[in-house]
């Protein structure tokens, strides 16, 4: 089953679907007063043989590439230390998966949209990409710290084209002042993680999509992998920052890795040859946001790099 055929199933009944999601008392009412308790197991049964599925075509996979690079695979290696059982690890890796395919593909597209628009930027990580893989040599995490041109790049897409441009409610924890406006101790707020990541104070010609402002800010630390999180507010912020942050980024950050390792990105012409236009200000509203269908064209960079490509089909 594809992505788009799982979401939809998993998602159908989203928060605020019933009345106890709003009243959590009435989840004290007897079953055949709850039909949503009947809908709930009837869903947990389903994400258990989706979820479930999943995670043992990884645990197979294994045993033919004991070095899969997965979150599941890393689950399945430390079943035993960590103490989970099947279904436990099942809705660990599974949950992981459904929370962050939505704005993972969000943040992918902002970032096909980054490149089309920026060539030079895209040459620029491609030749830090070549100096440490080959056209026979598929990117992975191996070698994240030697690639910072590419940790700045992804960054700068996190910040560019923030996937979730406000941010989930965080409660004041005392009594606070803005622009002359009194906020009470306990007041939800929703802050604009856009107006944000455009504030241009923190961030000088914010529109520009400008990869060399995060590589001022010092070295890659440790193995990279925190450091995709930091100098922007992508993931939000204090305690209510997203829990899947670091999976998030890395997955995020091989996947345009590898995109850039093989394809060239460009903008699409029309018939006469002209180069057609792309709006980056052309976006979805919500809670999450998207670029409006844009024509861009992927062009593989070598022949060599297409015959690496088909000889790891069904790798992560």
């Amino acid at each position: 089953m594809t992505t788009a055929g799982i979401l939809p199933t998993l998602q159908r009944f989203g928060p605020g679907a019933h009345l106890v999601d709003a009243f959590p008392v009435l989840d004290r009412l007897p079953n055949f007063l709850s039909p949503w308790r009947a809908e709930a197991q009837r869903k947990h049964q389903r994400e258990l043989e989706v979820y479930g599925r999943l995670a043992l075509e990884v645990k197979a996979q294994m045993e033919k590439d004991p070095e899969i690079e997965c979150f599941a695979a890393r689950l399945w290696d430390q079943q035993e230390k960590l103490n989970l059982t099947n279904e436990e690890l099942f809705y660990i890796a599974g949950s992981s998966f459904a929370a962050g395919t939505d704005t993972n593909t969000l943040t992918l597209l902002w970032f096909v949209m980054a490149m089309a628009l920026y060539p030079a930027t895209m040459e620029k990580a491609q030749h830090e990409i070549d100096s440490v893989f080959n056209s026979e040599s598929l990117p992975n995490f191996s070698r994240m710290k030697d690639l910072p041109y590419c940790f700045a790049l992804v960054k700068e897409v996190f910040r560019w084209g923030p996937a979730a441009p406000l941010s989930i409610p965080h409660y004041t924890d005392a009594d606070d002042e803005y622009k002359g406006y009194t906020i009470h101790k306990g007041t939800a707020v929703i802050s604009s993680i856009w107006n944000m990541h455009h504030n241009e104070e923190e961030f000088p010609d914010s529109y520009t999509f400008n990869p060399e402002r995060f590589l001022s800010k010092g070295p890659v630390s440790g193995d990279g992998a925190e450091s995709l999180t930091e100098g922007h507010y992508g993931f939000g912020f204090g305690r209510r920052k997203c829990p899947g942050l670091h999976l998030a980024a890395k997955s995020t950050w091989l996947a345009i890795v590898r995109v850039l390792w093989a394809f060239n990105i460009e903008p699409r012409k029309d018939a006469s040859g002209n180069i057609m236009e792309i709006d980056p200000e052309s976006c979805t509203p919500g809670l999450t946001s998207r670029p409006n269908e844009f024509p861009a064209n992927f062009t593989p960079r070598s022949q060599a790099h297409v015959e690496t490509i088909m000889s790891n089909q069904g790798c992560t």
